[in-house]
């Protein structure tokens, strides 16, 4: 910050201010008016509108450099006798005020609030680009990323790559029909327990829990690798009826588990046990291990595929929050917010619990069609500029259209509707509104609300609650209102994290 220029009425010398700034090593020039050399480019890096008896010449000086130059700031100097001229300037466009007559301290404040505005505003400009040549050079890998989930997806019901369970019961019928078993069951170890991916008894009986426990002998021996598992001794039978049982490991890197077969009968075990040399069952044993080997394969290039699904639309995101050094990290907190009020609603599926938070992550893409200054304004917007900044759902709205698997498109239009029917764009109204966009908008609201802005502090989550309470019926759904009130605990416990990373991109991907 080197250049300087005062602007001042020949009513209102610029004398002291224009000493202090050159003995502090500023080049100081001095106007009557709004040059207009500012039309063709920004020559300085801060101007100084000294008002003089009448304090509206410096608001108007204010008013034409916003015109002329949204991102140059102004520093209104006035009489401060009167305590409003203060917010008129701040209204008008000013950056900051600075009460006449000048005084050292006052100044070398506003100075420093000054540099610290240009080295934020360089930052988010340099970041701002790093993200869009991101967003850019992810934009033909995640035309691909779609490709490939839509293939995935197209697996579908009952595909053996998403329900194991439906492909493992024509197993589970064979092992207890042709090979002439009673008890038939495949476990895997997950999250530190054994998880029944499929169990059937001829006689309709449950698995003996004790031995599926984290403490079961049977537990041990899978992690062991034990070779005792093909002739377990009987407190490691899956059901305490049989009299015969055997077992066989499954290890793959992304899966350990293993095969039992059990009988009533030890004769029949015993036949049952030569039988199980045979090629015939070693060749079912192959089978059932080939398709858990390319299920837990698919189920893991799936969550990959995802990982980097999320990572690019975080990026999109990103990009807009780069505009704005305010609601940095914004798009991440209304993903967590959205996500905890359909959990207390309770109802929805994980895909399309999946499917919201993506649209939550990207509501606001819109405002990549918004130029950057109408964002950042400090100032009141114009009926036109307003326009402009509420276009955002619809851009928005056509750039997610593309990805019709994830279903975002009405989620992102229409997440400034309001209850009452007096939001936008289209002005929807109550049960109207798709119940995504209303999670989303109070969610936006709850984060904007408890948010530090340059305008006030950010308000406790009970606060926030209360405010919502009060539009209930108007802007927001009172049903969403009222999941809202019973998260306020999780909700403050998400606003206590926000600061650490929220929902890494494994946790996100491995949802669904």
């Amino acid at each position: 910050m080197e250049r300087i220029l005062i602007i001042h009425s020949r009513q209102s010398a610029s004398g002291t201010l224009a000493e202090l700034l050159e003995t502090k090593g500023y080049r100081v020039e001095e106007a009557n008016d709004v040059p207009g050399l500012l039309k063709d480019g920004q020559p300085y890096d801060l101007v100084f509108c000294q008002a003089g008896p009448d304090p509206e010449d410096g608001l108007e000086w204010v008013r034409k450099i916003g015109q002329t130059d949204p991102e140059l700031l102004t520093i209104l100097v006035a009489d401060a006798s009167d305590p409003s001229i203060a917010l008129d300037g701040i209204r008008a466009g000013a950056f900051d005020f600075l009460p006449a007559p000048v005084r050292v301290q006052g100044l070398e404040a506003v100075l420093a609030r000054a540099r610290n505005q240009h080295r934020i505003a360089k930052e988010n400009e340099r970041h701002r680009r790093q993200l869009e040549k991101t967003v850019i050079d992810r934009d033909s890998e995640l035309s691909i990323i779609r490709k490939t989930l839509t293939e995935l997806h197209g697996l579908g019901l009952p595909s053996p790559a998403d329900d194991p369970e439906s492909h493992l019961k024509g197993f589970a019928d064979f092992a207890l029909h042709d090979f002439d078993f009673d008890t038939f069951g495949v476990c895997v170890l997950e999250n530190g327990s054994f998880k029944k991916l499929i169990f059937m008894d001829r006689f309709g009986r449950h698995p003996d829990p004790f031995v599926l426990e984290p403490t079961s002998d049977l537990y041990r021996a899978v992690l062991e690798k034990s070779p005792d598992l093909e002739e377990p001794p009987h407190g490691w039978y899956l059901q305490k009826k049989n009299r015969w049982g055997a077992c066989w490991l499954l290890e793959h890197p992304a899966l350990v588990g293993f095969i039992y077969a059990g009988s009533d009968h030890h004769d029949r075990g015993a036949k049952a046990a030569r039988d199980l040399s045979h090629d015939a069952f070693r060749f079912f044993r192959n089978r059932i291990d080939t398709f858990l080997r390319e299920h837990y394969l698919v189920q893991t290039f799936k969550q990959q595929q995802r990982r980097m699904f999320v990572a690019s639309v975080q990026s999109h995101a990103r990009s807009i929050e780069a505009k704005d050094i305010y609601t940095a990290g914004h798009c991440d907190r209304v993903e967590r917010y959205s996500e905890l009020l359909a959990r207390q609603a309770g109802g929805f599926s994980e895909e399309w619990i999946f499917n919201l938070r993506i649209g939550a992550i990207l509501h606001d893409i819109g405002k990549i069609g918004v130029p950057t200054a109408l964002l950042c304004k400090p100032g009141m917007l114009s009926v036109e500029e307003q326009q402009q900044v509420q276009s955002h759902p619809v851009i928005g709205g056509r750039i997610v259209r593309a990805m019709e698997e994830f279903k975002l498109e009405s989620s992102v239009r229409h997440h400034h509707e309001c209850f009452d029917g007096k939001g936008y764009p289209d002005g929807l109204k109550g049960e109207a509104i798709p119940i995504e966009a209303r999670l989303i908008l109070a969610a936006d609201t709850f984060d904007a609300m408890t948010s530090n802005r340059p305008y006030r502090r950010a308000l406790s989550t009970d606060r926030a609650i209360d405010e919502l309470k009060k539009f209930s019926g108007k802007q927001f759904d009172p049903e969403v209102v009222r999941w809202m009130v019973q998260a306020a605990p999780s909700l403050e416990e998400a606003r206590q994290n926000s600061s650490k990373t929220v929902n890494p991109l494994k946790e996100m991907a491995e949802a669904v």
